[in-house]
Parts: C-alpha cells; sequence; structure tokens
C-alpha cells in the first residue's frame, strides 16, 4: 500500500490568531522584510486565494503613487467581482514595497526573485506562509495559503483600534520611552499596555487621557483621522 503525504497532514488549515499575526509582523518588521509584510497585510486584508492573490499586479491595487482604500477585482476561479477594502496599514507597507523594488504599474505587486515576468509561484507563498507557522513554533503542516483566508485580524476589534495601537507606539518611541517605563509613567499595568500597542483591546476613555498626559499632547495627537473611518448616516 502506498502512503501518500508521509508526515503531513491533509485537511482544512487553521487560520493565524491575532496574537500570532502581530508576532509575524513585529518580526518581518526587525527583518525589514517589506516584500513578506506587504503579502501578509495585503492577503489578510483581501482574503483572496492564491491564484487571485499572486497574479496582482501594481496598476490593480493603485494609480499615481496612491494605494486604493478598495479594489474591485473579478476571480479567476469564480469569475465573479468581489470587493475588498485595503487599510492603511496594509497601504503604508505597500507603498515602502513598491518604492523599495522599483516597480511600476505593468509589474507584479509580488515578481519572483527569479524569474522575470513573473510572479512568486504558489509554492513560494505556502513556503513563506509555512515558515511564519514555523518561526512561531507551530506546526507548519497545519498551515497554508488558505490560512490567510480565514484568518480574521477583526474578530475582537476593528481596524480603528489596531491602527490607534500603532499610533500611540510610534508616538511613545519618538518620546524616547521604552514601552515599560512609558507603561510606569502613565500609570497602567505592563502587559496591559503592551495589548493597547497591539491593538487587541478597547481602550477606556480614563486610560486614554493617562496616555495623552504621559505624552504631554492631545487626543486628536495620537487618534487615528476621523474621516477615514467615517460613518455614513442616511
Amino acid at each position: 500500500m502506498v502512503i501518500l503525504n508521509r508526515g503531513q497532514r491533509s485537511g482544512v488549515k487553521k487560520p493565524f490568531r491575532l496574537e500570532e499575526i502581530w508576532r509575524i509582523r513585529t518580526r518581518l518588521e526587525i527583518e525589514s522584510n517589506l516584500m513578506q509584510l506587504a503579502l501578509l497585510n495585503l492577503a489578510i486584508d483581501s482574503k483572496l486565494r492564491a491564484s487571485d492573490l499572486l497574479p496582482l499586479k501594481v496598476c490593480d491595487i493603485s494609480s499615481q503613487d496612491r494605494i486604493f482604500n478598495r479594489v474591485k477585482y473579478i476571480q479567476h476561479k469564480t469569475d465573479i467581482e468581489v470587493q475588498f477594502e485595503i487599510t492603511s496599514r496594509t497601504q503604508q507597507s505597500l507603498i515602502k514595497w513598491i518604492l523599495l523594488a522599483s516597480l511600476s504599474a505593468s509589474d507584479f505587486v509580488f515578481p519572483s526573485p527569479r524569474l522575470k515576468q513573473q510572479s512568486i509561484s504558489y509554492s513560494y507563498y505556502r513556503y513563506i506562509v509555512r515558515k511564519w507557522a514555523s518561526d512561531l513554533g507551530l506546526d507548519p503542516n497545519l498551515y497554508g495559503t488558505y490560512s490567510m483566508r480565514r484568518t480574521k485580524v477583526t474578530n475582537r476589534v476593528s481596524y480603528l483600534v489596531i491602527e490607534f495601537g500603532e499610533m500611540l507606539r510610534a508616538k511613545r518611541k519618538s518620546a524616547g520611552y521604552s514601552q515599560e517605563d512609558f507603561a510606569t509613567l502613565a500609570g497602567i499595568e505592563r502587559g496591559n499596555y503592551g495589548k493597547i500597542e497591539r491593538g487587541i483591546v478597547n481602550i477606556r476613555l480614563e486610560t486614554l487621557y493617562k496616555i495623552a498626559t504621559a505624552l504631554d499632547c492631545e487626543f486628536e495627537d495620537i487618534m487615528p483621522s476621523r474621516a477615514h473611518y467615517k460613518v455614513k448616516i442616511d
């Protein structure tokens, strides 16, 4: 009897949890791996199959050095048009990658490092996702490209809370504080403050006041743009 896929596990791949996504992002930022950071963010935002994500070209998601807020795309497998939002975090990582790689409008967003005029392959994309899992100490056989379609970073919090955490982190670093020192200065428990910067908890008004006081700034200095998150009321 022949046993296929010896040592590997088949079936639906697991999604990454919010904490795990944050750890992957942090690692990629430390390594300055802009390609994989942009790939991670766009894969999560778009929820596209690998067959649709990898063929994306720069002109599909941007125009005149500006990344679109929302993209319409016809899926290759189903021939159905889908829409997805590109969050500000993803827009920033994409524009940095496009500039670093000197990509033109007709280029693939994620070009092959070896083959000209081709995007990265499905097998390479799968290898990257499995390596993300492996680097976290997870079983890479439980993760694959479909994991990115199943991963939800807004199951408990909104992008608004995540962006607030990013802005706070940047403001705190520019002020020259370590995370531990600033938490002490603001009178916030170190573990709770770390969750605020990672964007995995909502913040109370009292805590927001403590943070603004410690940074000697106004609320609006550390709040995401209201216009970007404007809710339409009919």
